[in-house]
């Protein structure tokens, strides 16, 4: 009696899922939990708290790698990093990436065409610390940090079970959960959200992060873009809004238009989220299974969808 391929492949991706699920959450929970507790007082803590937040949310990151070179070596965690690469990327989606990350700015463009006042010198202070800002967060804000995780390992393996739609659609909820911790911060910036609305935010977020992902051939260079593109955003929206910013019609604005703008992406895409349909069904060429790829030889060229 011979055992499917699938069948034996199943248990492995579960496998590091759960891996990389366990350790993004246990590493940044472990540092921001109590970092939440000092900043609202309960606790003092020998370390300062931001320190623990910045070094938290590189959970994603470091579970990524180390679930990575344990299933497949140091071959396939330099894989992993050469998806963060220039080189073979269409300069359409770097475009694409930068339009789709500016729906955080929807809010303060109605605010502006509506006639809404704002504090033209905060504005222009803040713009002009954009590209610093951007850098920065790019790198320990929400980019690299933890795309190297979402969509480095994360999506790829829910799609080997889930269609990609679902798929991206639990990853949202997870993503949005991970940031939990960040609550007990009362000046955080999540903390201006009701969960619920925040949470939606994400999903919508989530949904055009993975086809920018899936659609690029596996690009986590175009995963941190958009990501930062996003955070980004939500910083000028700030400084255009003011204190207004935190205003639940804001919030609820955003996670509609997220929504719509990611539902709009499955209707196009017709539910594939850019994802060839023949990578459901031969995972190993799958964007993001070059663990695998490693272990039997050298990766496929990622497919790229025109």
């Amino acid at each position: 009696m011979t055992t499917s391929p699938t069948a034996t492949r199943a248990p492995a991706s579960d496998t590091r899922l759960r891996g990389f699920l366990v350790g993004a959450f246990g590493i940044s929970w472990v540092l921001w939990v109590p970092a939440g507790l000092d900043l609202r007082g309960s606790i003092e803590l020998p370390l300062p708290p931001t320190l623990l937040v910045v070094l938290g949310s590189f959970g994603p990151m470091l579970a990524a790698l180390a679930v990575t070179a344990r299933h497949g070596g140091w071959a396939a965690v330099k894989a992993l990093l050469g998806r963060l690469r220039l080189r073979g990327v269409a300069g359409r989606w770097f475009v694409l990436a930068l339009v789709l990350g500016s729906i955080t700015l929807l809010p303060a463009l109605v605010h502006l065409l509506a006639g809404g006042s704002t504090d033209a010198g905060a504005v222009a202070a803040h713009l002009a610390a954009v590209p610093l800002h951007f850098l920065i967060v790019a790198t320990v804000g929400g980019g690299l940090d933890e795309e190297l995780g979402w969509r480095g390992v994360a999506q790829p393996q829910l799609q080997l079970h889930l269609a990609p739609v679902p798929a991206n659609l639990l990853l949202g909820l997870l993503w949005a959960a991970w940031h939990l911790p960040l609550w007990l911060d009362p000046t955080s910036a999540q903390a201006a959200y009701p969960f619920a609305v925040y949470a939606l935010v994400l999903v919508g977020h989530s949904l055009v992060t993975g086809y920018l992902y899936n659609a690029s051939g596996g690009s986590l260079l175009i995963a941190v873009l958009v990501h930062s593109t996003n955070n980004t955003g939500d910083g000028i929206r700030y400084a255009v809004l003011g204190r207004a910013g935190d205003d639940l019609r804001w919030q609820l604005l955003l996670a509609v238009a997220s929504l719509a703008l990611g539902a709009a992406i499955c209707l196009y895409t017709r539910g594939r989220l850019g994802l060839p349909a023949r990578l459901a069904t031969e995972p190993d060429s799958f964007p993001g299974s070059a663990d695998r790829a490693a272990v039997r030889g050298p990766a496929a060229t990622p497919v790229r969808r025109t």
